[in-house]
């Protein structure tokens, strides 16, 4: 970022106390990891309010600092301090971020749905930055908060852009495409998240497809093999598909598993061997494929960077120590992408048990208790040798399991009662899988089980 206070403030339409030449690098909503030279938001939240803050973001550096018109004067000390004065702070960042990418003419590719957004992001964006300097999201920054902050890390030197998109609130969608302004939309599936906001798969499609508002004549791509998104393919003038069947534009030849679970995948005579595990990844794949086509990224670039490309943090992350596998898959959780996990798991053939360590699926309203019926239904079906579930919302998961005949059962309403209960309990050739909701945070379990059978080990 290159711009003068002056300047923000023009953009932001705001009054401006201090040193209005003053350079800023860089935006921050955290007094704790700012940088000299950054302008600080101070946002209210519910459990917090940036303006309590002020001070030490000023210790940090800041250049100024972005608050509430109500935001009282803090006596002698504003006097030292540049300050934008604004009706709503987080308005004013979005505000911000719209006026800065309207700087940029390139490429944006805004990517959303209810799973596999973050790793189509990443695997999008390692293929582009074979040709070209991509600017993309920052871990799951996908939020009101988090797109305006991605977006005002963009670099003059950037030649395109991948940014997430994430909701749980319809108009949410719509919202951040006002003001990422996409060029290209991207749609990988509509699932069972959030059903508490949303009702309905019918629901989750609506909140899924205000993304098409934005795009304004722009390249949709969508799953080909969902059965909602097949209603909007013939909504824009330019809509690419892909998916495993025959009538998606980018699909396989062939395609299947290794004995490790990790999906490989032909087309235009290309094999490509996936080092993530997962069938549901091949979804994931295609899509950075039609995208990277799109662009003409050549074939051998687009197999190598696949090839080449590792988890992202807690999502099916594959972990193996002494003689354990562990498939990290904390990161978050809903009825689909649960489904897909244990599929997963069950796929891994070398395995001598199967471990599925289940926390609660959250924000699921009043289908909670089917879901989570659903899911030991599925779990039961698919290979599982023993359940370990943690949270209320998962008893329902116990019940049905054990309605169905699983032996191996357990149930936990403490975390910690639970790790000690892992420890003890696997043994080697296990293979474990560990899920959750965000809210359950169960890479805790993965973090107790690493730190003890490494020290078992030494």
């Amino acid at each position: 970022m290159n711009l003068t206070l002056n300047q923000i403030s023009r953009m932001l339409k705001a009054s401006l106390k201090g040193e209005g030449r003053s350079m800023v690098t860089g935006v921050s909503t955290d007094s704790r990891t700012l940088q000299k030279g950054m302008l600080f938001f101070a946002l209210r939240g519910e459990h917090f309010n940036g303006h309590d803050y002020l001070e030490n973001a000023f210790h940090q550096g800041a250049c100024a600092a972005v608050v509430d018109h109500e935001w009282p004067d803090a006596g002698e000390k504003i006097k030292n301090w540049n300050i934008i004065e604004v009706d709503n702070t987080l308005t004013a960042l979005q505000e911000m971020a719209s006026g800065y990418r309207r700087q940029f003419e390139i490429p944006v590719i805004a990517i959303t749905g209810s799973n596999g957004k973050t790793t189509t992001k990443e695997m999008t964006a390692q293929i582009l930055g074979t040709q070209y300097q991509v600017a993309k999201s920052s871990g799951n920054l996908n939020n009101q908060i988090g797109v305006a902050l991605s977006i005002c890390e963009w670099q003059d030197s950037d030649a395109m852009a991948v940014l997430e998109m994430g909701t749980n609130h319809f108009g949410e969608i719509r919202r951040l495409g006002e003001i990422a302004a996409p060029t290209h939309g991207l749609i990988t599936n509509i699932g069972k998240g959030h059903l508490q906001f949303f009702d309905d798969l019918e629901g989750v499609f609506q909140a899924k497809i205000e993304l098409l508002d934005s795009l304004n004549g722009g390249v949709l791509f969508i799953n080909g093999d969902d059965p909602f998104l097949k209603r909007v393919q013939n909504r824009l003038p330019k809509t690419i598909t892909f998916g495993l069947s025959e009538n998606c534009i980018y699909h396989p030849a062939e395609w299947g598993t290794n004995d490790s679970g990790c999906p490989w995948v032909e087309i235009d005579g290309k094999r490509i061997q996936l080092a993530v595990s997962g069938q549901h990844q091949l979804y994931n794949g295609l899509a950075a494929v039609a995208v990277a086509r799109t662009f003409d990224i050549p074939w051998d670039l687009i197999q190598a960077s696949l090839s080449s490309f590792k988890p992202v943090d807690k999502r099916m992350e594959r972990i193996e120590v002494d003689g354990l596998v562990i498939l990290n898959d904390s990161y978050n959780a809903n009825p689909d992408s649960v489904e897909q996990a244990v599929l997963t798991l069950s796929s891994i053939q070398s395995l001598k048990r199967r471990v599925v360590c289940l926390g609660d699926m959250l924000e699921l309203g009043k289908m909670s208790r089917a879901e989570h019926e659903k899911a030991g239904e599925f779990i039961f079906k698919n290979k599982t040798d023993i359940l370990i579930c943690y949270g209320p919302e998962t008893r329902a998961t116990v019940e049905k399991a054990k309605s169905l005949g699983l032996k191996s059962v357990f149930h936990f309403d403490a975390k910690s009662e639970l790790n000690e209960f892992l420890c003890g309990f696997l043994r080697e050739g296990d293979g474990l899988l560990v899920k959750g909701s965000r809210g359950m945070k169960m890479e805790e379990v993965v973090q107790a089980l690493f730190i003890h059978f490494n020290r078992a080990s030494v």
